[in-house]
């Protein structure tokens, strides 16, 4: 079970730091960066493979969903659905 301490305020995240991320989304079991290159980065409840990292491990960081190397992922949100674009108009999700 993932654990985080409450915060009263906004922190860096330290793992992005130095990354340039031009979106983000958030939920209430995952979270998503993508930075200028189209690095996909994932964090949270990793139940069911949803973090996109070929486990179900839970990730406390953000961490870089390697199937999607060289592929520049675009955001698109539509609910609490997450899918991934890729430039060569592939859908992950």
């Amino acid at each position: 079970m993932l654990f985080v301490r409450p915060c009263d305020r906004p922190r860096i995240i330290e793992s992005l730091r130095g990354k340039d991320v031009v979106d983000v989304a958030c939920g209430g079991a995952h979270s998503a960066a993508i930075t200028a290159s189209g690095e996909l980065y994932t964090w949270g409840k990793g139940r069911y493979g949803r973090l996109g990292h070929g486990d179900s491990d839970d990730q406390l960081k953000p961490k870089l969903v390697e199937a999607l190397l060289g592929n520049r992922a675009e955001q698109k949100i539509a609910y609490v659905l997450f899918c991934v674009f890729s430039q060569l108009q592939i859908v992950w999700t």
